[in-house]
């Protein structure tokens, strides 16, 4: 069996990444286009995991598991994002 080079396995992981935080942008995205359409505040009161993306983003990541890994991260959560 042939051994692939380290910056084959390199590009690979790194394109798998993308395409994974690809996935994760589109769930995002959609689940902002929900709460525009229903009217609703983005953010809640206080506590910014209280808020209706966050709240939402949990609901769908009960059976996908790299939205799960996502949220904890909390990028999504960041100032320039939010603006």
């Amino acid at each position: 069996m042939k051994q692939r080079s380290i910056t084959e396995q390199m590009a690979q992981a790194a394109s798998r990444d993308q395409s994974e935080r690809r996935q994760m942008f589109l769930i995002l995205l959609s689940s902002l286009k929900y709460l525009l359409r229903q009217g609703l505040p983005v953010r809640g009161h206080g506590d910014d995991n209280e808020g209706n993306l966050s709240q939402l983003l949990k609901s769908r990541a009960e059976d996908n598991v790299n939205l799960q890994n996502w949220i904890k991260t909390r990028a999504y959560q960041s100032p320039e994002i939010l603006k």
